[in-house]
């Protein structure tokens, strides 16, 4: 149950009565969610990813960071009310590993001292324990500095059948001398082929979990374009195995220092958290990066960036003006 403050209890005209409710949980009404794109509805990179033998992390779901030696997909195994959740699926051989699925908030959301609570729904068939790892940091990847001990990490029994668990924590100082308060939710000794299953993760203030904050695709889509955006838009990724994705396109306008400038550049629809990386792709050709079609041949690409809210000027070298360019684009900026 909620705590729900109230200013007022009126009659109405109907016979009913009416609260103005001036809080839940001592915080907003709406916004309560701290994440973002908690139930895995944004899939901008793509929704599979086969497991890696490098170390470190790579974003998968937007704003969701997981282990390279993790295969990850988009599924349909949901509890009720959900459209899809997230799989980690433990693959590597090599002994038990850590697989978690973690995301960073900026800390200039994380404004109050004090109680907060994480949710999320969880099964797995495999292991019996998640463990929840709260840290400030300065990146979300696992080789980000831990600026402090642990803030808590606390293990949670799970079943193989869809349930939602809850852990409160306390935050003693709202000043992180990190980038960002890292949220992790994983097993950290999980073995070749464990599964697990994650949907409906929620961070907010007080001691108490509400129900799942619901925002709109639009909404969710543009919290998510801060961090990354591509010119393929939500659920399409710029690199598939055999180039059949359609490419941003442009004539080649004027001399710029002895190279030809692309005479359309990129302005982005949401500003980015920070100037981003951007690389460009070639839309036949999704293995080779940095590279673009001109009149059906390759030619080098170089981006110089406008900063968070455009990449200002393309160039490309060995095209005569008049000549189209085809590319792919996608700019990150994730923490």
């Amino acid at each position: 149950m909620s705590t729900i403050k109230v200013n007022a209890i009126e009659s109405t005209s109907s016979g009913g009565v009416a609260a103005k409710i001036a809080s839940i949980n001592d915080g907003c009404i709406s916004n309560r969610n701290l994440l973002i794109n908690s139930s895995f509805e944004i899939w901008q990179r793509g929704t599979t990813f086969a497991s890696g033998a490098s170390g470190g992390n790579r974003y998968t779901a937007d704003r969701w960071s997981v282990p390279r030696r993790t295969r990850v997909a988009r599924s349909t195994d949901v509890p009720a009310g959900f459209k899809y959740a997230i799989l980690l699926d433990r693959e590597q051989t090599g002994g038990a590993e850590a697989f978690t699925v973690s995301q960073g908030i900026e800390k200039e959301n994380i404004r109050f001292t004090g109680s907060y609570t994480l949710s999320f729904y969880a099964k797995s068939s495999d292991i019996s324990t998640v463990n929840i790892n709260v840290q400030d940091r300065t990146t979300v990847s696992e080789g980000g500095t831990n600026h402090s001990s642990i803030v808590t990490n606390q293990a949670v029994s799970i079943t193989s059948s869809w349930a939602r668990y809850t852990h409160t924590f306390t935050l003693s100082s709202a000043s992180l001398t990190g980038t960002c308060l890292r949220i992790s939710i994983g097993n950290t000794s999980a073995s070749q082929n464990d599964e697990l299953l994650l949907t409906g993760i929620q961070l907010e203030t007080g001691t108490i979990a509400t129900d799942i904050e619901k925002r709109t695709f639009g909404h969710e889509v543009l919290l998510c374009q801060r961090f990354y955006e591509s010119n393929m838009g939500p659920n399409s990724p710029v690199t598939t195995t055999d180039g059949s994705i359609s490419s941003q396109w442009s004539y080649m306008g004027s001399q710029d220092s002895s190279t030809l400038l692309a005479s359309t550049g990129v302005i982005y629809k949401a500003t980015k958290r920070a100037s981003p990386t951007v690389t460009i792709y070639n839309p036949s050709n999704t293995g080779t990066a940095s590279r673009a079609n001109s009149e059906g041949s390759e030619k080098t690409v170089t981006a110089v960036y406008g900063g968070v809210n455009a990449a200002g000027r393309i160039y490309v070298s060995g095209c005569s003006a008049g000549d189209f360019v085809t590319y792919n684009w996608e700019a990150q900026a994730e923490l």
